[in-house]
């Protein structure tokens, strides 16, 4: 096993030995600085989050306020493990006003060019728009190769989904 999926693991909250000198995924330098942006949806609007990493976009549904920090947390870990590179991410937002009259999906094509090749959307909301797929799944969408995960909010309640989503990365890292 390599130190990269040992790091992960432990980031997911299964015990793994660890050689010494190894920096745990949690105290990436830098892992606090980006502000996501504030949680919410209403039903006038899209409202999605972007952190896009070196070689790795992750797009999400806004968390619940008190999970935003343990999202961004996970969101760094799973860089980390899929890139091999520490790094807090560049944080944006993609917003559909309905009163703008631009449909969603023209907005989420106008976003994509500028999205790293493989990207995973978190949550229903976002594998709507960039995935269109089922849970786990890895599609092509344009010349983007994207993963369909579980809610960011679902995956911090209940970490044994990690365990799930994990086979998802094997497969959108190897593609």
């Amino acid at each position: 096993m390599t130190a990269l999926k040992q790091r992960y693991l432990k980031a997911m909250g299964i015990e793994v030995w660890v050689r010494k000198g190894l920096v745990a995924a949690s105290a990436m330098p830098g892992s606090e600085d980006t502000v996501l942006p504030e949680p919410g949806l209403d039903s006038a609007s899209v409202r999605l989050g972007i952190i896009v990493y070196e070689g790795l976009g992750v797009v999400f549904a806004m968390p619940q306020e008190d999970r935003v920090a343990a999202c961004h947390r996970l969101c760094n870990d799973i860089a980390l493990a899929m890139t091999g590179r520490e790094s807090a991410g560049k944080a944006s937002e993609l917003k559909c006003e309905a009163s703008s009259g631009v449909p969603p999906g023209e907005v989420v094509n106008e976003k994509l060019p500028g999205l790293p090749p493989r990207i995973i959307a978190f949550g229903d909301l976002a594998r709507e728009y960039f995935h269109g797929g089922a849970l786990n799944e890895v599609v092509q969408r344009h010349d983007k190769l994207v993963l369909g995960a579980p809610d960011l909010n679902e995956i911090v309640a209940r970490p044994v989904i990690k365990r799930d989503i994990w086979q998802g990365l094997l497969k959108l890292q190897g593609a």
